[in-house]
């Protein structure tokens, strides 16, 4: 049995644009949990049996619309909190990579497209995490979104 290439965490890197349209890309330090989510908005058709109507009827579902969610969580690294500042309080639209893996990784490739930083959190406890503050953040998409593959 051959075993999986796999990707280790330090692989999966999340890049947000500096400032909107600057085409300058920042990783933010600190974070413990990455996470990438696509989803699909669906709607629903029921369609009867039309030889015999009384049977249950089946769903037909079409794509209205998808998008995509970025989540990270981990250690406030204070060299950012003025960057998660200033973007939640401008409300802009901002480029986002996901790049799973590097050059040549099998199967990977970078996920790119503007998106929306929807919540910044910060929370301490000085009984858990040895007392460091903590940061979460969810950037939801904002339009279309494309995969590259890496060469």
């Amino acid at each position: 049995m051959a075993d999986p290439k796999t990707l280790p965490f330090g692989r999966m890197i999340v890049q947000i644009e500096s400032a909107p349209g600057s085409g300058q890309f920042v990783a933010p330090c600190g974070f413990l949990k990455k996470s990438f989510k696509q989803t699909s908005q669906t709607s629903d058709t029921v369609v009867p049996d039309c030889d015999d109507p009384d049977l249950p009827a089946d769903l037909q579902r079409n794509v209205v619309s998808r998008s995509w969610e970025v989540q990270g969580s981990g250690v406030l690294a204070m060299e950012n909190h003025q960057f998660w500042q200033t973007w939640k309080y401008n409300c802009d639209s901002r480029a986002v990579q996901v790049i799973m893996g590097g050059p040549g990784a099998a199967g990977g490739g970078i996920y790119q497209g503007n998106g929306l930083l929807s919540d910044f959190s910060i929370d301490s406890d000085r009984k858990s995490e040895g007392g460091r503050a903590q940061v979460s953040v969810t950037i939801q998409s904002d339009g279309a979104y494309s995969f590259t593959p890496n060469p």
